[in-house]
């Protein structure tokens, strides 16, 4: 018996493929901007072997004192900039991903890719399973901050992909070109021994997609580049987190059903895989192809949500569901991830980005003072506007920088030039 398991596995045809410089800019030191002042000074005041050594600690302090703040800037760095509110990128969001207890969300801007790291306990409390996304930490170096910047390079050789080589003798696959927007799709996963694995793709037409997957599990230093020529016409791949592994999903608009593949965590192979279709307001696992008349059926009611949106990317939360997202459509659906377990048929759930996706920051709550002041706490609720476009540069983010040398020690050398001074006198 024909399986819709087996007929998407085999619909994939893998051709392998082949696999910036960080420009920083550093603030002068003490010692490079004011050498020559310290040492004018204190040539006029030094009279003794006293004052030779004075001027060694002056120097040996200034230097570290230097060195702690840039030691510091470093740190700085890695999470410079904080989001107040993260449902201002969902237009550029290419992934979403929960992984080590963090909540990761990707975006795609100006040609490259940027991270929104947020703790997910906070973006997850006290509300019956929506999206908080508050506080998040913009990622200085973007995926840099995570992964070495070789392979950073050949990720982006997926992302910014334009066309092949070869021309598509297919004159609808052309044309699908020219009208469809681009498919990208990012998920990572960190296991228990930290290992990172991510998994992007993309494609232009609906039809054949360039991939990417880096597993330090297997590689540190390569990402496996390949390209899927899929069997079925305006076909969808994604990219779904499942907290230490990726799961890829693949539908076509025109059938009836879903393939789920869960990857291997030491392997590109699939470690499992499921087919479901939806009837009404359910999911179940398909093993079989149903009937001629049954498949128009599900055909029909498969059509009315995943044949209208594009599902690209999504997660599986820590209460076992699984939640897929159509940026275009600003929808989401969700069931739960005991699919791939039983034939049992669960339940679903369609929801509007807006329904989903909110930034709530409650303040301290109610205080009293000694002088009897009642300060009573208030909630900020920011929540998503349907087919609502916002400009990237127009964000508010908050930057933390650090203070500068002088800003920190304003009256430091004027203290070692009088002490000097106080000593020759």
């Amino acid at each position: 018996m024909k399986t819709a398991v087996n007929e998407s596995q085999n619909s994939m045809v893998n051709i392998t493929t082949k696999s910036n410089d960080l420009k920083t800019t550093t603030e002068p030191s003490m010692e490079e901007q004011y050498p020559s002042f310290l040492f004018f000074v204190v040539c006029l005041t030094m009279s003794n072997i006293n004052i030779i050594i004075i001027i060694i600690m002056m120097f040996t302090i200034i230097h570290q004192i230097t060195t702690t703040l840039q030691a510091n800037d470093v740190q700085k760095r890695q999470l410079q900039s904080t989001i107040p509110c993260g449902t201002k990128y969902l237009k550029e969001t290419i992934g979403i991903s929960i992984t080590n207890n963090h909540l990761y969300q990707f975006l795609f801007i100006n040609d490259t890719i940027q991270i929104i790291r947020y703790d997910y306990r906070k973006s997850t409390e006290n509300n019956d399973y929506k999206l908080n996304l508050i506080d998040g930490q913009m990622l200085a170096n973007g995926l840099e901050d995570l992964i070495p910047s070789d392979i950073v390079e050949q990720l982006m050789t997926i992302i910014q992909w334009t066309e092949f080589d070869d021309n598509d003798d297919d004159e609808e696959i052309n044309q699908n070109k020219n009208k469809l927007q681009p498919i990208i799709s990012m998920a990572m996963s960190i296991n228990n021994r930290g290992k990172i694995r991510i998994y992007c793709l993309k494609s232009l037409d609906q039809y054949i997609y360039n991939i990417g997957d880096y597993n330090q599990e297997i590689d540190m230093t390569t990402m496996e580049i390949f390209h899927a020529i899929q069997s079925e016409k305006l076909s969808i791949m994604g990219t779904i987190s499942n907290h230490n592994g990726i799961i890829i999903s693949l539908y076509s608009k025109l059938s009836f059903y879903m393939n789920l593949f869960k990857l291997q965590e030491n392997s590109l192979n699939f470690e499992s895989s499921i087919s479901f279709a939806i009837n009404s307001s359910i999911v179940y696992q398909i093993n079989e192809y149903p009937t001629e008349q049954e498949q128009q059926t599900l055909t029909k009611s498969f059509g009315e949500i995943f044949g209208q949106n594009t599902f690209t990317y999504g997660f599986v939360s820590d209460n076992n569901q699984m939640f897929l997202f159509a940026n275009h459509d600003e929808k989401l659906i969700s069931f739960s991830m005991n699919i791939f377990n039983n034939q049992e048929k669960y339940p679903f759930k369609l929801q509007s980005y807006q329904d989903f996706f909110h930034c709530n920051k409650t303040l301290d709550p109610v205080k009293i003072d000694d002088n009897k002041q009642i300060t009573i706490s208030t909630t900020i609720t920011n929540t998503v506007k349907q087919s609502s476009t916002t400009a990237v540069n127009g964000s508010q983010n908050t930057i933390t920088t650090e203070p500068s040398l002088d800003e920190q020690y304003p009256s430091f050398l004027v203290i070692i030039i009088i002490t000097i001074i106080s000593i020759v006198n």
